[in-house]
């Protein structure tokens, strides 16, 4: 018995179904931490040997944490800008540069090239990659006076979101 193309048509697609969409591209991994969080806790030394405690300014000052590297020359050029930040607001907000793989020598060159009067805190093990989610440098990150992150992210944050976080 033979089937009409019609028929045959209608026995071959019975039971088939559309093709199936391409897979979604995973998402990219988040760069930093998201605002809303609390800051990682974080305990490292600064280039003079003194502590440094994330925890340690909850309650008293705002924090901007600003991750990079001495040879980065994305940081390089930020760096009158964050040294503007910290001389205008150095007593609402703790400006410091965690600067990874570096040296103390290094970190107080870098400070002398640029005329930094910031904190370098030092991060010989890199240990803020994983903590911080960092992706490209220098990665800026604004913490309140509760501890909250409030902005995460390649640039400095503006003026505004500064002078809110400090309050």
């Amino acid at each position: 018995m033979r089937l009409g193309p019609a028929l045959a048509a209608c026995v071959l697609l019975a039971g088939c179904h559309p093709p199936a969409p391409p897979p979604r591209p995973a998402p990219p991994p988040p760069i930093g931490p998201a605002a809303g969080n609390s800051v990682p806790a974080l305990s490292l030394r600064d280039s003079k040997g003194a502590p440094f405690l994330t925890s340690g300014f909850v309650g008293r000052k705002a924090q901007l944490l600003v991750f990079g590297t001495t040879a980065c020359p994305m940081c390089q050029g930020k760096m009158s800008d964050i040294q503007a930040v910290h001389e205008k607001r150095g007593g609402q907000v703790e400006v410091a540069a965690v600067l990874l793989s570096e040296t103390p020598e290094k970190a107080d060159k870098f400070a002398a090239d640029f005329n930094a009067t910031f904190r370098m805190v030092l991060d010989p093990q890199n240990i803020t990659i994983a903590l911080f989610k960092l992706g490209h440098y220098p990665h800026f990150v604004l913490v309140d006076r509760r501890g909250v992150i409030r902005y995460s992210g390649p640039e400095l944050p503006a003026d505004a979101m500064v002078d809110e976080a400090a309050r």
